[in-house]
């Protein structure tokens, strides 16, 4: 019978964040995280807009006809100064409360990776299915390495931008991209190790702030650790995702 008893890796220089949970009789890893990205916040802050729009004016309508005016004339007057600190309220109040609420609970993605000394399934927006990819190929093994590269596609949305955009933009140029990188290293050369390995591919995993990012990397990198292989190559055939080394 498999153990589901996991323990929070908690460790001096390995992040809080995203957790990082450890089964010390499978030796199985487990980094899983609910966040935003570049999008989730380009979405919170239009719906934010348009819920700020919608709100003043079924405010307007509520007060037009429930502010008791004794003279009409100065109903318009009164029903402006009405609406000032109601304005200013929803106007300063939904930027910042329900637009970070919509980014990281609404419009966020979830990306989960699970490591075992033989595979690492990885689970991303990126991708329709799960993504299998062995520790082990043939007489060959495989070195996993996280790295944080550009947001290609962060960028070129950046450059499309009009100068008079009204709307932050800070969260499009700090986006990054996680990439796993696989190099294939054969241990019974008698050359260096760091330069034995040949690269196999690099694969994207999610966007992500640079500062989520770089906390991902190292702790995937201690996931990587802590699941080291055996001395045996992994084989056969995955079960339940993509191996995109059999395409």
């Amino acid at each position: 019978m498999k153990s589901n008893r996991k323990v929070r890796i908690v460790a001096p220089g390995l992040p809080s964040h995203p957790p990082l949970m450890f089964d010390p009789r499978e030796r199985s890893a487990k980094v899983s995280l609910r966040h935003p990205t570049w999008r989730s916040v380009e979405w919170a802050i239009y719906t934010t807009e348009l819920a700020t729009w919608v709100t003043l004016g079924l405010l307007v309508c509520l007060l037009w006809v429930k502010l008791p005016i004794v003279d009409p004339m100065f109903r318009g007057l009164a029903l402006l100064y009405a609406m000032v600190l109601p304005f200013y309220l929803v106007r300063f109040t939904f930027p910042l409360t329900l637009q970070p609420f919509l980014a990281r609970q609404v419009f966020c993605t979830r990306t989960s990776l699970r490591f075992t000394p033989h595979l690492v399934v990885l689970r991303s927006h990126l991708f329709p299915r799960p993504v299998v990819i062995w520790r082990g190929w043939k007489t060959a093994y495989v070195k996993i390495r996280f790295v944080v590269q550009p947001d290609r596609e962060a960028i070129a949305y950046s450059g499309s931008l009009g100068a008079k955009r009204k709307f932050p933009t800070d969260h499009v140029r700090d986006s990054r991209m996680l990439e796993v990188v696989l190099t294939t290293v054969y241990r019974n050369r008698s050359i260096d190790f760091d330069r034995q390995g040949s690269l196999l591919r690099s694969i994207p995993i999610t966007e992500a702030d640079s500062r989520l990012a770089m906390q991902m990397t190292m702790v995937c990198a201690a996931a990587v650790i802590l699941t080291a292989p055996d001395q045996k190559p992994a084989s056969s055939q995955p079960a339940g995702g993509t191996d995109i080394d059999a395409a």
